[in-house]
């Protein structure tokens, strides 16, 4: 069914979905506090310099219901924390719905919507060598056990004045939505379309002004501003048709589908050195870079399933997928996925359901043998010979 995207698993999610019936409302708050373990510190005054009870708060609403030719659910949730240390904090939001509707006795409709976001703004890294954490825990500043009081003081303010002039935030937005529709006309055929997007934009921006490189001992021409951002688009579009039959002690599944899907990946990194103070714009600096790339894949596939089956106990199976993919090359060309299986329901034999023993012990026993192949494509641009050139 997956083809040449399978091969490192795959993840089905199925989102809640309304019921007909009386519409049901929830809410659940939390409230607490969020403090950073000592146990691993080398000295115990790095969290009397750094550390901080910090607030979170989290906050979910949801609700389902719906009548007996349209249903609904929605969910949305909230959280925010400010850390356990000066400059970190993070906010989380989100809202899903689906919608389900009987257009008529034949054609049913699905759809689902849902957006999250995601905010932060983060200290240097522990590894940075302006990092407050580091400073204190890898000895810098000198064994802090051995500071008396005004002098453990005079260091956390010059601590908190590093933090308050140092900026790093990122944000991070996602939208999703699958559409369906499912027709049965009748005579044991289903057909089902879906659509499907996926868009997702983050960036992050990281800011050390000549304030906070003079306060670190440094030269402020030596200022950056560097932002990164990312959009990335995927469309999915599914097809399947779908025949049940039967014919004396004979079942037949029969099913054909097709499947298209499309990853756009754009990413741009920005640089601007020597930088005004308090600027957040890569063009109040004495020199700007600027680096992107654009990767994009597109795969194809079509596949063909068909399931026999013998008095209800007895089946076979065996499908078929062609894939062809942008990154494949004219040396692979359309590539094949077969697959195979057998299956025996022992329990719906009648020597099982005549013995009242079999049933109460195991009431339900199927053996099952398959053998199919997936693959993984290739990254985009594999089939192609490029050349870059460097400017200096």
């Amino acid at each position: 069914l997956y083809g040449s995207d399978a091969a490192n698993g795959v993840i089905q999610i199925f989102t809640k979905r309304g019921l007909p019936g009386s519409s049901s409302l929830s809410y659940e708050g939390l409230f607490g506090s969020i403090v950073g373990t000592e146990d691993f510190l080398k000295y115990g005054e790095t969290a009397d310099l750094l550390y901080r009870a910090g607030f979170v708060q989290q906050h979910r609403l949801s609700g389902n219901g719906g009548a007996a030719g349209l249903t609904y659910s929605f969910a949305g949730s909230l959280y925010g924390d400010d850390g356990f240390r000066e400059g970190n904090l993070q906010q989380q939001y989100g809202l899903r719905t689906t919608v389900g509707a009987s257009v008529s006795d034949a054609l049913r409709y699905a759809g689902s919507f849902g957006f999250t976001g995601v905010g932060f703004e983060r200290d240097l890294n522990a590894n940075n060598g302006l990092a407050t954490f580091g400073s204190l825990e890898g000895g810098q500043e000198g064994d802090l056990g051995t500071l008396d009081a005004g002098q453990l003081a005079a260091l956390g303010d010059s601590i908190r004045t590093l933090v308050s002039l140092y900026s790093y935030e990122g944000d991070t937005r996602r939208f999703q939505t699958s559409q369906q529709l499912d027709l049965t006309p009748g005579y044991g055929l289903t057909l089902k379309g879906v659509v499907g997007l996926d868009f997702r934009s983050s960036s992050e921006q990281e800011v050390q002004g000549p304030a906070f490189l003079q306060a670190a001992g440094l030269p402020a021409t030596s200022s950056t501003l560097i932002r990164s951002q990312r959009r990335f688009l995927g469309l999915t579009l599914e097809a399947t048709g779908q025949h049940q039959g039967s014919v004396g002690d004979w079942s037949f599944i029969s099913t054909v589908g097709g499947q298209v899907f499309r990853d756009d990946d754009r990413q741009d990194a920005l640089t601007a050195t020597n930088i005004a103070e308090g600027t957040t714009s890569v063009n109040n600096g004495a020199d700007q870079t600027a680096v992107d790339f654009d990767l994009v894949v597109a795969n194809y596939g079509l596949y063909v399933l068909e399931n026999i089956g013998f008095r209800d106990r007895y089946y076979l199976e065996g499908g078929f997928r062609a894939d062809a993919n942008s990154a494949f090359g004219d040396e692979i060309g359309v590539v094949g996925y077969p697959k195979v299986g057998v299956a025996y329901a022992v329990s719906s034999e009648p020597f099982w359901a005549e013995n009242p023993t079999l049933r109460a012990v195991v009431p339900n026993l199927k053996l099952r043998a398959n053998l199919g192949f997936a693959g993984k494509f290739p990254t985009p641009f594999a089939n192609d010979r490029l050349v870059t050139a460097t400017p200096f």
